[in-house]
């Protein structure tokens, strides 16, 4: 699978809508809804999952079981935390919508199971911050 031809950052807080496909991936712990993560290989993963929920600064995403699932949905797993969120823009452009940061589990203590929640930090939010920060100049080298 290509991953990533062109990743921009996603200009409008509201480009990630609700039911929205986004696509995820990283090298943290592979697993499956049953059993949740496995022993760590380095294999890099990708998954598809759909936004349920948009919030001010997070992007909600629930890890469903197969009857209720996309065809390649998934979740990051521990080890995945920083990765991309990313969304397809068309003409083998994605965007970056978010960055993974946390789970919830819902109190069941069972991470990587089908039902938990994904929450990735809305990189529109913080729009401002990162374009400016990787405007500015590189240090120089001394």
């Amino acid at each position: 699978m290509d991953l990533v031809c062109v990743a921009v950052l996603a200009r409008a807080p509201g480009f990630a809508a609700s039911s929205a496909t986004i696509l995820v991936a990283g090298r943290g712990l592979p697993g499956d809804g049953l059993q949740g993560p496995a022993a760590r290989d380095g294999k890099l993963r990708a998954a598809t999952n759909r936004v349920d929920r948009v919030l001010e600064k997070w992007l909600v995403f629930r890890f469903d079981p197969p009857a209720e699932a996309l065809d390649d949905e998934g979740i990051s797993g521990p080890g995945d935390s920083g990765g991309p969120a990313l969304i397809d823009r068309g003409k083998a452009r994605r965007a970056v919508v978010g960055v993974s940061s946390a789970q919830d589990d819902h109190g069941t203590g069972k991470e990587g199971r089908y039902g938990v929640d994904e929450y990735y930090v809305r990189a529109a939010a913080y729009r401002d911050w990162i374009t400016s920060t990787i405007a500015e100049p590189a240090p120089s080298k001394r």
